[in-house]
């Protein structure tokens, strides 16, 4: 490449570096903007939220409904595994897993049950990883 093609490319490059950098600036902002949505809905008293769904929506709707969120999330972890480049759509069935995961607590009465299972599994991940294979 001549003098003038690397000078002509680095310009380009440089355009192309200052809109990502908007870009960048763009999504950063929205992250924010769901970020406060979310304290605010925290505020709100979380748990009230997801007793009330299970309260309006009933116990059928729940369950059928998690096992669909659940199934919306392995196929997006499938398509990942294959190569696509499909994150957003994996962080939204996340949410909405956990969302039901959320009711799925209320709906039994489970919360602490859940939480003491959730340490041991930790403890036991933990222990493996540093080679404590008890």
């Amino acid at each position: 490449m001549t003098k003038e093609q690397l000078e002509a490319e680095n310009k380009e490059l440089k355009k192309e570096n200052a809109a990502l950098r908007d870009k960048l600036t763009c999504v950063n902002a929205e992250a924010d903007k769901c970020h406060a949505v979310m304290q605010d809905l925290y505020k709100r008293n979380s748990a009230d939220v997801y007793g009330r769904a299970v309260t309006y929506y009933g116990e059928s709707s729940r369950l059928l409904l998690t096992i669909e969120e659940m199934s919306e999330l392995t196929k997006e972890l499938v398509k990942r595994a294959r190569g696509r480049d499909n994150m957003a759509a994996i962080s939204e069935e996340i949410a909405d897993v956990e969302i039901m995961l959320e009711q799925l607590k209320t709906l039994f009465g489970n919360r602490a049950d859940v939480d003491c299972w959730k340490a041991k599994k930790l403890q036991r991940l933990i222990e493996r990883m540093d080679g404590h294979n008890d």
